[in-house]
């Protein structure tokens, strides 16, 4: 179940990934395009206001943006992570993933790696406070 989980998060991660690299891809076209229709097609003249215009455009989306988060950061690490989370939950339906039976289970599993670490721990101490004890015991012999 757990390997289940972890190729879903892993197939959920692609989304996120694709609109941000796709975005790049866009603004590196929209780049040469522009670059081509200055230069070559038109003119700076012509040019010039489309150009504001969408940078303005890309303005007021960053601003939005940063009040969809709060304007806490300017940062695309919880747009990842919602979309990431999103497609999680999406992905998890349609495979009939039990995401409450998974998290029982790696609680569960938490519980008693907690319990034998300290298990293991007591032992490891009992057994040097009696290697203590034997070794003053074989001195005085």
């Amino acid at each position: 179940m757990d390997q289940q989980h972890k190729q879903l998060h892993k197939l959920a991660q692609r989304w996120p990934r694709f609109w941000l690299y796709g975005g790049c891809g866009a603004l590196t076209l929209q780049l040469v395009v522009f670059t081509y229709l200055t230069y070559w097609e038109l003119s700076w003249d012509v040019m010039e206001p489309i150009a504001y215009i969408l940078g303005l455009t890309y303005s007021l989306l960053a601003y939005m943006y940063f009040l969809a988060t709060r304007g806490s950061y300017f940062d695309y690490g919880p747009f990842q992570e919602y979309w990431t989370q999103r497609q999680l939950e999406k992905k998890m339906t349609e495979k009939g993933f039990d995401l409450e039976k998974y998290q029982h289970l790696m609680r569960t599993r938490e519980r008693y790696r907690r319990y034998l670490t300290a298990q293991a721990v007591a032992a490891q101490e009992g057994q040097s406070a009696t290697g203590v004890a034997d070794d003053s015991r074989s001195k005085d012999i």
